[in-house]
């Protein structure tokens, strides 16, 4: 549509200008012309049938109603070429009802029914679609004695407006082919003059003698143009010249650049080497560093790992040597045959109490081991496969309740918005991770009252994708972690039940699965709760973003 409209030519742009703003013009003027002429015929015939309608029911109101009167005053209505219907309804005191006395009808017209039950309520005119009806009442007095409906055609109306309308197209016709016209004649006109002094420009441009000013040609009217056409060849004269100037400088400019970019480009390919040598160098002591940063680590695991042995070990050694001494104690006093029942109820008595010492220590030494064991093996046994969110919330749920076995006060909610999703995760892992933080809130975040009593702990674990990767969300609303403690919650044997017997390897295997296994990430937020203020926000919120793996 836009290349049909480009392609358009002056005169056919100008036609279509011109006759539009005639055609809006005309349009306009005869909209408004009919519009008066149409409101004038119709006031015209209001003001002569309303004259009729008083001045009969003024003669009714003056005579008693008769056939004979009625008759008189109903002889001359024949003269009026647009009434069709007169009727004369007189009200009687006792009824107060219109009753039709008397009627009028134009020649060719049919029987027009009573009015009685419409006429009190008609206005003192109205217009229907092609009459008009006026109700005039009859005043005798001061008291209504009747009615005057007239009725009159809008016949000679609407042949006024139709003929009217028929003028206007015809002029609107004659003026729109006069305009067109002299558009035609304008534009041609103009298209020869332009024809003529484009011609003339073309021989300035290209023959540099030619003297625009001398060429007769061009019309006076254009004359402030033929100068502006004159500076802008002299111009372009110029600029053609400086054009040719310009090219030669910006060839040896160009010649220069070229042998000024080999000899940067041999500049820079040396540099490149010696980046290059330089980013190797400093790959091979960032391999250096990450190897002593494992071996750090490791170093820390394993230091941390001997703290946490030796303790036990410890104590299992002191108990052993101590039962070895009384068993000691009581072989010689048994090779003298000096013993007695009260030394060995007391021998046996010590030597079941290092025993349970022996069999605790060792038991916490077997679950250190037994962790490490699950870290090492997590891995080999654990592969991904496909699952339904739902369903695997339902198998979380069902550890939980069933095999932990939560204390009373403990409520724990699950929200999934998308669990009909069919994931591949490493389930067993994923698992673990959250039943690890979960026994965390339940062991760490109770909050007692003043009788030591817990209160209700809500722990809500929250599960939703997002695009390629699947967030949970871990949230109670216990007592919190301390500041100085949360910086340090994923490190090895970090615990504040170390004296229950915990190894505070708990969180440490969840940053490690996550981290290592899953190839997502872990955040923890807590706000810790502060007695005296239990409405202020407090609780842990652990975030873990996890990406969904391909099928």
């Amino acid at each position: 549509m836009a290349e049909s409209t480009q392609n358009w030519s002056l005169s056919s742009r100008l036609n279509i200008i011109i006759a539009g703003i005639v055609a809006l013009a005309m349009l306009l003027f005869t909209a408004l012309s009919t519009l008066l002429v149409s409101d004038s015929e119709r006031r015209s015939l209001v003001n002569k049938t309303e004259a009729l309608a008083q001045q009969l029911a003024i003669q009714a109101s003056n005579h008693p109603l008769t056939n004979q009167y009625t008759e008189l005053l109903f002889s001359g209505l024949s003269a009026y070429d647009s009434l069709e219907y007169v009727h004369l309804y007189t009200v009687h005191e006792e009824e107060r009802y219109p009753v039709l006395a008397k009627s009028y009808m134009a020649a060719g017209r049919s029987v027009l029914a009573p009015q009685s039950e419409r006429i009190e309520n008609l206005p003192s005119y109205q217009f229907a679609l092609d009459f008009l009806e006026i109700a005039q009442p009859i005043f005798n007095e001061n008291e209504l004695s009747g009615y005057i409906y007239v009725r009159a055609s809008l016949a000679q109306i609407q042949s006024a407006h139709r003929r009217h309308m028929l003028i206007s197209i015809a002029a609107f016709l004659i003026v729109l082919l006069s305009v067109s016209l002299s558009v035609r004649f304008f534009v041609r006109t103009l298209e020869s003059t332009l024809l003529r002094f484009s011609r003339t420009i073309a021989n300035a441009s290209q023959d540099h003698s030619f003297d625009i000013e001398s060429e007769r040609e061009i019309p006076e009217e254009l004359f402030d143009v033929r100068l502006q056409i004159k500076r802008l060849v002299e111009k372009y004269r110029h600029e053609k010249r400086y054009a040719e100037h310009s090219a030669l400088q910006a060839q040896r400019a160009n010649e220069e650049l070229e042998a000024e970019v080999a000899e940067r480009t041999q500049s820079l390919s040396e540099v490149n080497r010696k980046l290059t040598n330089a980013l190797e160098t400093l790959h091979s002591h960032q391999r250096k560093h990450l190897e002593q940063d494992k071996m750090a680590s490791l170093g820390d695991l394993i230091a941390g790992l001997s703290h946490e042995l030796n303790t036990p070990i410890g104590s299992s050694i002191t108990a052993t040597s101590f039962a070895q001494e009384q068993q000691q104690q009581i072989l010689r006093a048994l090779n003298k045959k000096q013993i007695t029942e009260a030394q060995l109820a007391d021998y046996l008595e010590q030597s079941e109490q290092s025993l349970e010492v022996v069999m605790r220590n060792l038991r916490r030494c077997s679950d250190l081991i037994r962790h490490f064991q699950e870290m090492a093996m997590m891995n080999r046994t654990d592969t991904p496969k496909q699952i339904a969110l739902s369903v695997f919330l339902q198998r979380l749920q069902r550890s939980v309740i069933n095999e932990r076995g939560l204390p009373a006060h403990i409520d724990i909610k699950f929200d999934c918005s998308c669990g009909q999703n069919v994931v591949n995760l490493r389930v067993l892992i994923l698992e673990q991770v959250l039943l690890e933080i979960i026994d965390n809130a339940a062991v760490h975040a109770s909050i007692k009252n003043e009788a030591n009593i817990a209160q209700p702990l809500l722990i809500l674990v929250s599960v939703h994708l997002d695009k390629a990767f699947l967030n949970i969300e871990i949230k109670d609303n216990g007592s919190g972690i301390a500041p100085e403690l949360k910086q340090k919650i994923f490190q090895p044997f970090i615990t504040t039940r170390r004296a229950q017997g915990d190894t505070g390897l708990g969180l440490y295997q969840v940053f490690n699965w996550v981290t290592q296994l899953l190839n997502g990430e872990i955040e923890c937020e807590s706000i810790p709760y502060v007695r005296g203020e239990e409405e202020s926000p407090h609780g842990t919120t652990f975030s873990i973003k996890i990406p969904i793996l391909n099928k």
